[in-house]
């Protein structure tokens, strides 16, 4: 005996595989986006520590002391 099926039944599956790829998907670009946001504090942190070091420095000579 087959089993009944609505005719929405296998738009509804497909809906569920799409929204499941969807929502993989979403979870790489946030993986991506943290990696990036990482990337830009580490740089924020060397540029604040670059300008202590070199904060008052008025020409290149006084670099080198």
């Amino acid at each position: 005996m087959k089993k009944y099926s609505f005719e929405l039944e296998d738009i509804l599956e497909y809906k569920k595989l799409d929204q499941e790829q969807a929502e993989q998907e979403f979870a790489k670009a946030l993986s991506v986006e943290n990696e990036i946001q990482q990337k830009i504090e580490y740089i924020a942190q060397q540029y604040l520590i670059t300008k202590e070091k070199f904060n008052g420095l008025y020409s290149i000579i006084s670099i080198n002391e």
